[in-house]
């Protein structure tokens, strides 16, 4: 029996309490720890409407760094229930864009996902190869609660890059982190999207998102990472200053034993003059950080 689990109050909003701590080890270490926002466009707390329906984010703007509050930027994660191109979405990326705050989004096919079966999607959702925009219920094909497929199912939905490339078409200068560099469980498919997004130039032979990152967080597996770094970053020395280490601790135990294994293998693919430049000086870069430390 379950007797003696405690009870959750499913009506409690936990967020503000793990905001608060973020916010307090922010204060209590100023120069290491550079927090991102998590936004969720169903979050209440997050906006307000205006009487001509645009939205107002300034309850989410006030808590960046650069208008006096603790966080570095914004951070989200699709697959949890919401399109990105969520009109409300559309308004934080036009804010980021002029105010260079970088985003930090989840794109891969595994992760965390909601559980729902059926959701409100306002925006668009990507399925058999192009974007369609919704208001409404969507209902998911796969049922399965633990299934690998339907988890992937979920971020193919939300979290396709094509939706992300249609933010960038809006926004082109849009500073972001498409991370994990779109790893999928049984192909490079989203991988050579994203690629395709970096190395894609404009009539003037300018990169057309010259902002676009990827990152090389929880890729827990050596010959993943080997391939990611010969097929990709080796390849175009130019974009080379568009990758960025990320160690996703803690979700990388899941497959490894401790850090030292992830970070050997690291390691081994990367010499350490590229490993201080995806760990270093990309990463201050993204950040908005200066060369060194005042």
């Amino acid at each position: 029996t379950f007797e003696d689990v405690p009870k959750l109050n499913s009506s409690m909003d936990n967020f503000p309490l793990q905001e608060a701590e973020i916010v307090a080890l922010q204060e209590a270490y100023p120069k290491d720890i550079m927090p991102f926002y998590a936004v969720d466009p169903r979050r209440a707390s997050n906006f307000s409407k205006n009487s001509d329906g645009t939205y107002d984010i300034t309850p989410i703007t006030k808590k960046l760094k650069i208008n006096g509050g603790h966080f570095t930027g914004f951070k989200l994660y699709t697959p949890c229930g919401y399109s990105p191109t969520h009109p409300m979405l559309m308004k934080m990326y036009e804010y980021c864009e002029q105010h260079n705050v970088p985003i930090i989004a989840h794109v891969s096919g595994s992760g965390a996902t909601t559980l729902a079966n059926k959701l409100y999607i306002e925006g668009h959702v990507y399925k058999d190869q192009e974007l369609h925009e919704v208001n409404r219920v969507w209902e998911f094909d796969n049922k399965n609660l633990f299934a690998r497929d339907r988890i992937l199912e979920h971020s193919e939905r939300l979290n396709h890059p094509m939706l992300w490339e249609y933010i960038l078409n809006t926004y082109p200068k849009l500073k972001i982190d498409l991370a994990h560099f779109g790893h999928l469980p049984h192909s490079m498919e989203w991988t050579n999207y994203i690629w395709s997004m970096m190395k894609k130039k404009d009539k003037d032979g300018n990169y057309a998102y010259p902002n676009l990152y990827t990152d090389l967080a929880c890729i827990p597996d050596r010959d993943t990472l080997f391939t990611f770094h010969n097929r990709y970053f080796a390849i175009e020395k130019e974009l080379q200053c568009r990758f960025l280490y990320g160690s996703d601790f803690y979700m990388n135990l899941v497959y490894l034993n401790d850090m030292s294994d992830y970070c050997e293998n690291f390691v081994n693919v990367f010499t350490a003059e590229e490993f201080d430049l995806i760990s270093i000086n990309n990463p201050r870069k993204f950040l908005n950080l200066p060369d060194e430390d005042k």
